[in-house]
Formats: structure tokens, C-alpha cells, sequence
């Protein structure tokens, strides 16, 4: 997407970055700054630096950045109160600028845009992952439920449709996990091996379904351990990818199912624990859900 800007009199001789802020409000300043270190902005037709000075009926370009509108705060947010919000982020969306951010708003942008402050991710979703997340307005907040995620206290499950069919009851599968940082992926091994942690997974069969002569099912997954891309890998692993995984998936399956996102979302948030009078205490008993329907 391209915005395009002419310079007012009360910003002559600003610098562009200042003048691009003033003009463009609705686009999150981590956005602008990533379009400069990218080269997308341009003054008068030409590629400039941050520090240009921009003159009174000049033309500022930004290319690839999309300014927010105030109806998606609506769209995503499913609980808010002095303390947390618990939203439904969007696939497709990044939750932050991470080493894979190409330019557009993140889910962290859009909130922080929106509350006047700054907010805390309390974990995190792949950027093809959909469903809920807790994002905290505080410190304090983001500290206490680090701590009772740690210890067991909020409980999050998952829903997935897989390739193959899986059997009724209740699977667990155990496993060692390595990352490669370089290439951003994780390899599943069956043995440990000395930069390998151990993976747990837990997941039981919902529904067996035929999708275009292929059997697929759909399955509520509990990643008992939480490393990244665990759940997407390790279902790999024994035979059973996301569709849709461009990554860890079928290729030809994801292909004739034409499905170009995979197909895992964060259902549950259940915050299993006794009020205790802490700051998060009066969420004790809350559970948060989300259907999806294939």
C-alpha cells in the first residue's frame, strides 16, 4: 500500500520523519522507522534519509505501510478491564517486529496505538496462527502472569485440522526439539542431543473429516511444554502436518486443499487458580474460548 502526503506550510523545514509522524498519526512510529531502514520512502520521487529537510509543497512517499483505522480495536479485542486485555489476533498478523517483520502494523502497534500506552505481550502466536492472546497494561501485571503461566495456573489449548486420520481418545507424544536460529526453524528428534530440549504434547481427536478425497482431522491440541513452533513440528513429526503449514506441512496437500495459512488457532484461555488477592487474583475462574469451524 502507498501513502502519499503534501508538506503544509507549518511543517517547512521540519525534518521528514517529523513531518511524516504529523501527517500520518494513524501509521505506529515503528512502522515509519522500518520503512526508512527499508528504503521506502521517498521525497519528491526520490529515496531520502530521516534527517531531510522537507519544504512546503513537497510530495512525501511511503511504500508498503498501511495506517490503522480506529473499527479494528472493535474487531479483535474480546476482553479488556483496568489490568489485561485478552484479544482474538487476526492470521497474518505479527504479534510483534521481530527478525520476519516486513513493514505492516503488529498486533502490539494496533494496541498500543489505540490505549495511548505501552502494553505488554504476555506470550506469543506465530504470525499464521490465529486466536486468543493476554496482553498486559502493566509491569507488574505482565510479571504475575508470567509467573502463574510458569507454575501451571492458565491453562492454554489449541485447535488444529491435520492431515491423516487420528483415532478417538486422548494421544501424548514425547520428543526433543532443536532450533536453528539462522534458518528460523526447529528440527523434532527422537533422542536428546546436547542443544535439545524436551517436548511434550498432548491431543485428542474432535471430529474425522474427507476434505477434496484427502482424510484430515480436527484435533484440540495442549502443548504441555511450550517451545517454538512445537505444536506445528511435532505434529509434523509423526505424520500428522498442519494443512496449511508452509513450513512444517504437506506442500501438495496444503496445495489441493488451497490452503496458504496454517490452520491452528489458540481456543482456550482458562485461568485455573483460586482468588488470592494478587492483582490478577479476581480473573480466577475465567475461561475464554473461541470456536472454528472447517
Amino acid at each position: 500500500m502507498l501513502i502519499e502526503r503534501i508538506i503544509p506550510k507549518e511543517l517547512h523545514n521540519k525534518n521528514i520523519l517529523t513531518a511524516i509522524k504529523k501527517l500520518c498519526p494513524n501509521i505506529p512510529v515503528s512502522v515509519i522507522h522500518k520503512a526508512f531502514r527499508k528504503k521506502d520512502v521517498k521525497y519528491n520521487g526520490i529515496r531520502v534519509p530521516k534527517e531531510t529537510l522537507v519544504q512546503e509543497g513537497g510530495k512525501v512517499s511511503v511504500y508498503g505501510v498501511e495506517e490503522m483505522t480506529s473499527g479494528k480495536k472493535a474487531d479483535i479485542i474480546v476482553y479488556e478491564d483496568q489490568n489485561i486485555y485478552i484479544v482474538d489476533k487476526p492470521q497474518g498478523m505479527a504479534v510483534h517486529s521481530g527478525r520476519t517483520y516486513t513493514g505492516e502494523e503488529t498486533l502490539i502497534d494496533l494496541l498500543e496505538k489505540q490505549a495511548g500506552q505501552k502494553l505488554h505481550l504476555c506470550h506469543r502466536l506465530d504470525r499464521n496462527t490465529g486466536g486468543l492472546m493476554m496482553v498486559a497494561k502493566t509491569k507488574p501485571v505482565l510479571d504475575e502472569m508470567l509467573k502463574r503461566m510458569a507454575e501451571g495456573q492458565i491453562r492454554k489449548e489449541y485447535t488444529a485440522l491435520v492431515l491423516g486420520r487420528i483415532e478417538p481418545g486422548r494421544h501424548t507424544e514425547t520428543a526433543w526439539l532443536e532450533k536453528n536460529a539462522r534458518m528460523n526453524m526447529v528440527f523434532v528428534k527422537s533422542e536428546m542431543t546436547d542443544n535439545s530440549f524436551k517436548i511434550v504434547t498432548t491431543y485428542e481427536m474432535v471430529e474425522n473429516k474427507d476434505m477434496e478425497g484427502l482424510e484430515v482431522t480436527k484435533i484440540l491440541v495442549k502443548p504441555e511444554t511450550g517451545r517454538t513452533h512445537q505444536i506445528r513440528a511435532h505434529m509434523a513429526y509423526f505424520g500428522h502436518p498442519i494443512l496449511g503449514d508452509g513450513k512444517y506441512g504437506d506442500n501438495s496437500a496444503n496445495k489441493r486443499l488451497r490452503m496458504n495459512k496454517q490452520q491452528l488457532f489458540s481456543t482456550l484461555l482458562s485461568f485455573d487458580y483460586d482468588n488470592d488477592g494478587s492483582l490478577t487474583g479476581y480473573l480466577a475462574g475465567k475461561k475464554f474460548e473461541r470456536q472454528v469451524v472447517w
